[in-house]
Parts: structure tokens; sequence; C-alpha cells
């Protein structure tokens, strides 16, 4: 009800898993499903829709193949067709928030790398690593943290087997990555958030760990 601000101008961005059924599944957990971007472009009162499927290299082979290939969150797929092989390790859905970082668009998840989208488009174009200063085996937060004194943001990512180290880095304004801290961690948690204050990172690591 009511009307848009007319000075309102710019675009909200909103990104989330986009469909209930992959092929001829039916999907589990409100964590899975394809990522799903919209663009709400506001000016002079008035507001233009687009949205569609993040198109990533994983989507875009089961979309090929015609089945579900890679398990989701809460969502085990189908056995595969005798000798067919995925290209892929598993499925990195970023699905989660999408943030603006060094004149990128950057889809995020909790289990993979950022995807850079174009912001026009919306069409996915590749697997962001921040220079090469975000290493291949490590995951990367959906929920980076910035200090608006400063610009920079903060950001962490859990290491993808022996190990387990909890890494925490700092994304300077050229872009790349800091490494600050390198923290071992005992098993497999699903830290899912920290908070920042003026002098510190702040990590909640429960009890509750993943059997691997």
């Amino acid at each position: 009800e009511g009307e848009i601000p007319a000075e309102l101008d710019g675009t909200l961005y909103r990104v989330g898993p986009g469909q209930t059924r992959n092929h001829d599944i039916t999907l589990k957990h409100l964590f899975d499903g394809d990522a799903f971007v919209h663009a709400y472009s506001i000016r002079d009162g008035k507001i233009r829709v687009r949205a569609q499927f993040i198109n990533t290299p994983q989507r875009m082979e089961e979309q090929e193949l015609g089945r579900m290939i890679y398990s989701e969150y809460g969502t085990l797929a189908p056995e595969l067709p005798e000798g067919y092989q995925p290209k892929f390790n598993g499925k990195n859905q970023p699905s989660v928030n999408i943030i603006p970082w060094d004149g990128r668009m950057l889809g995020l998840s909790e289990g993979g790398h950022p995807a850079e989208i174009d912001p026009k488009t919306l069409e996915f174009r590749s697997y962001w690593d921040y220079y090469g200063t975000l290493p291949e085996n490590l995951s990367h937060t959906a929920h980076p943290k910035f200090d608006l004194r400063t610009g920079q943001g903060y950001c962490y990512g859990i290491v993808k087997g022996p190990g387990l180290a909890l890494v925490v880095y700092r994304m300077e304004k050229n872009g790349k990555l800091e490494e600050l801290h390198r923290i071992p961690q005992p098993g497999f948690f699903m830290v899912h958030d920290m908070m920042l204050s003026d002098e510190h990172i702040i990590f909640a690591i429960l009890q509750v760990k993943y059997s691997l």
C-alpha cells in the first residue's frame, strides 16, 4: 500500500534458493535448490524487477543431463547412470547472501568460493578467489562484516581437509585478502556467523559438530 518515495534511486539485490524440485527429485530442506537472484531497480517512484537462476557450471551440467547430479544440504542425489563422472566435487550454491565488493557483485554461500554475478544481466561470470588470495581448499562465509571507519571487511572460512582450521581474513580495499589468524578445530563445526567489535572478531563455536 502507498507510494514508493521518488527520491529512492538504485537497485536492491536479493538471492535465495529458487526451487523445491530438482528435475524429478523433491528437495527436503529450505537451503536446497539452485540460487535465484532478484534485482529490484527503483527510480522515479517505480520498480522494475528482473529475476533468474544463477547459471553456475554445476547447474548447467544438471540441466544438460536432465537430472539431479549433486547432493544438496538436505537432499541426497540419486544414483548416477553407470559410467557417468560428475565434472565437479560438489555443488556450490551462491544462495545465501549477495554483496558489492571491489567493483564486483558477489553471491555467497557457506560451502565454497564467492560467485561473481553480472549486475546488469544477472549472469554467472566465475567463482572468485580475491586475486588468488583465497585458497582453493577454503570455504568462505556468507556473512562478512565491514568496518565503516576503514572500509575494510572481515571474513573467514574452514579448511577443507586435514586440519579443519578456522581461518580469518581481512578484506583489503585493493580487493585482496590478508590472513589474520588460523585456529585449529577439534572437529567440523557449523560456524554460521561472527561478530565484529572495535577490537575483536568474536566466534561462537558450539558443541554440536558434524560426523565426517
